[in-house]
């Protein structure tokens, strides 16, 4: 059984890929780190919009940032990992996989 705080962190997890604009973002980042404007640029949003929903994976501890002068490159955050083509998601107490043919820049191709 699994105790409340990594419950509670794995629920945050879920509902913050439950939006698509916040899974668009997690796919494009399966190729690796992107600034704000690119990532805006590849799913169609504005940038204020991509930032926003950055934010909410930042807090959900599904992404990252690195500083780059006044820019900002995302990546994903330790809790993933690539096996054999997939992306994976760890919760704690499971696993969610992302396949290569879910979307992103990568599939796009």
């Amino acid at each position: 059984m699994t105790d409340l705080k990594t419950a509670r962190v794995a629920a945050d997890a879920l509902a913050a890929l439950a939006e698509p604009t916040r899974l668009r973002l997690v796919l494009e980042l399966r190729a690796g780190p992107l600034p704000v404007g690119e990532l805006a640029r590849r799913i169609g949003a504005e940038v204020v919009n991509a930032s926003h929903h950055l934010n909410w994976l930042r807090a959900a501890g599904l992404v990252a940032y690195r500083k780059r002068g006044k820019f900002r490159d995302y990546s994903l955050a330790d809790r993933f990992s690539v096996e054999a083509g997939t992306l994976w998601l760890d919760l704690g107490w499971c696993r969610v996989a992302f396949p290569a043919g879910a979307g992103g820049a990568t599939d796009a191709a």
